[in-house]
């Protein structure tokens, strides 16, 4: 019988050692010299070695995140890392399908107008998909086919990725005898919020004028009783709709209101515009909600029509007005629709001036049971004509109970501006 491992045994004045491994015999011949205590000592030498662990540093730990990456794929059945490859490529395709047909085709399609309004997440899909596809012996071709829907986010938004100057910045830019307007649009939902904490949500502002959108007379009556004081000059247009839906629009203001005044002859109170005493400067206040596409979700029967009527009833007016314009609105369309594009052209979009990042007001509250809320859309909009300077807006971090963010800007007008 063969000893144990690592058995000592003596043999003709000299010390051996016996290590059986698997089949093999192996013997270790040490110098008589040395003592039992010695080779012990030198034993338990080796196995301390042989089980120390460096500290890991940066590069050690990439590889081993990469390695825990490669055994996670390589432990996938064949068949399914075969089916996210295709996954990977069918993406890729289907973006560059879409941009293709947005090229040639403009909003002609319904499923194209509906994947507009998804431009920064398709964005963020391809970059995963281009992040898996380096696990590929394919990487090259599978990273190529989602670089169309990464290069045109970086067009379309990269200088959104920036910060933007400091207010100090934009001081210095600006003529010393101005006036500094703040402003906000906020969509309050009130057939499902809590007038109070819509209230106590608008206190935080400290704005000069917030336009208000579905707005009804019992939430009016809340918010323009408590905020009185702060605000003593407030309008609600209270027409209400042949279904009876009585949420249109409406403003708080520190500013005197001069006239008010609907310019369309819909039955739906959602777009006014007010004349504002702003120190002795008359402007136009537009308060704006044109009405959600139909089936907003079907990508078969999507139907902007009555939304694209009502923005361009509202460009018609911009575009015959001399004096200095604000537009509060939860305008229900992205920077990526044919809409956003024509109010664009007669003015400017204060976000896409100074602001930081996506800016996504709606939805403000969790959906499909998920523990967190994840804004997707950007659909409030503070719009100014070039009169003003914008320079500071954000998007408010608490919904007051509505579905929408709202959103508050700093304007920046001359008080030496003259009406043509």
């Amino acid at each position: 019988m063969l000893p144990d491992s690592n058995a000592t045994i003596k043999c003709s004045n000299k010390l051996l050692t016996m290590n059986r491994t698997k089949n093999n015999l192996t013997i270790h011949r040490f110098s008589p010299k040395i003592s039992r205590a010695t080779v012990h000592a030198r034993v338990e030498a080796a196995k301390s070695t042989n089980n120390v662990v460096d500290a890991p540093n940066k590069q050690t730990l990439d590889m081993t995140h990469q390695s825990f990456i490669r055994r996670a794929i390589s432990q996938l059945p064949h068949t399914t890392w075969k089916i996210v490859q295709i996954g990977l490529a069918g993406y890729g395709l289907f973006m560059i399908v879409y941009l293709l047909a947005r090229l040639l085709t403009g909003e002609a399609w319904a499923w194209v107008l509906i994947a507009n309004n998804f431009v920064p997440w398709w964005a963020l899909g391809g970059a995963i998909a281009a992040g898996i596809a380096l696990f590929s012996r394919y990487r090259l071709l599978l990273v190529a086919l989602q670089l169309p829907i990464l290069i045109v986010f970086v067009v379309w938004y990269g200088d959104l990725l920036w910060p933007p100057p400091s207010p100090a910045v934009q001081a210095n830019t600006a003529d010393p005898d101005t006036i500094d307007l703040t402003v906000a649009t906020y969509n309050i939902r009130a057939s499902h919020s809590d007038p109070y904490r819509i209230t106590e949500t608008i206190t935080t502002f400290d704005a000069d004028m917030i336009g208000l959108q579905e707005l009804d007379s019992s939430h009016a009556a809340v918010i323009f009783s408590a905020l009185a004081e702060v605000y003593p000059y407030n309008y609600h247009f209270k027409m209400a709709s042949p279904s009876g839906n009585e949420m249109n629009v409406g403003i708080l203001s520190r500013y005197a209101i001069l006239t008010e005044e609907r310019y369309t002859d819909r039955t739906h109170g959602r777009d006014v515009r007010l004349l504002v005493d702003v120190e002795g400067i008359t402007i136009s206040v537009y308060l704006e909600h044109p009405n959600s596409p139909q089936h907003a979700f079907s990508p078969i029967d999507y139907d902007p029509t009555f939304h694209d009527i009502k923005i361009s009833n509202l460009a018609d007016e911009l575009a015959s007005d001399p004096r200095p314009v604000i537009v509060l609105c939860d305008c229900n369309m992205t920077d990526q629709s044919e809409t956003y594009r024509q109010l664009n052209d007669l003015l400017i979009d204060s976000f896409r001036e100074i602001g930081w990042g996506l800016g996504f007001t709606f939805p403000a509250h969790p959906l499909f049971g998920s523990p967190v809320t994840v804004p997707m859309l950007r659909l409030d909009y503070i719009w100014h004509s070039d009169h003003f300077i914008a320079t500071d807006i954000h998007v408010g971090h608490d919904s007051g109970s509505s579905d929408h963010f709202p959103v508050i800007a700093t304007l920046r007008l001359p008080k030496d501006t003259v009406i043509e």
